[in-house]
């Protein structure tokens, strides 16, 4: 396990080689699952103390991008570093074994979705209340129900199929 300090300056601004133009398309971690590539995460990275732990990480194509545990700095880092068009989907590691989902079920499996400047947090998960009091401070959180999660992934899609952003 990493501090905050030692983390520090590995973001949006670390280089990436070999990164497509769309940061969260396909794998990000295929080269070298270890290697620190965006927001400063590490594939399989451990937190303590994690608000998601043991989370998949998917965009929103269904595409695996990694996965490990999350802490408050580790959302601040992604909701600050996330581009209008990109979204990270936490899915639970029993749940996101596999290299892909089926887009159209994201929602059902999902615990939050990370947008630019905010956390979409699943208002069914267990954990909810406890993750929205410890996040206070970090990042902006706001509580969906499953219906909305599906329908801001379908929307987040329909934008980019038409060239929209």
């Amino acid at each position: 396990m990493d501090s905050r300090n030692e983390r520090e300056g590995q973001g949006q601004g670390s280089e990436a080689p070999n990164l497509p133009d769309f940061r969260l398309l396909g794998r990000m971690f295929e080269a070298n699952p270890h290697e620190t590539v965006l927001f400063g995460l590490q594939h399989s990275q451990e937190r303590e103390p994690a608000l998601f732990g043991r989370v998949a990480w998917y965009n929103y194509y269904g595409d695996r991008l990694g996965s490990g545990d999350l802490d408050g700095d580790d959302l601040h880092e992604i909701v600050a570093g996330l581009r209008e068009s990109e979204m990270i989907i936490l899915v639970p590691h029993d749940h996101g074994r596999r290299d892909r989902i089926d887009r159209t079920a994201l929602h059902g499996k999902c615990t939050a979705l990370l947008v630019p400047q905010q956390v979409l947090l699943l208002s069914d998960i267990p954990t909810a209340t406890l993750v929205q009091q410890r996040a206070l401070g970090c990042v902006s959180v706001t509580s969906i129900d499953r219906g909305a999660a599906r329908e801001f992934i379908e929307q987040s899609l329909a934008r980019l199929s038409d060239g929209r952003r």
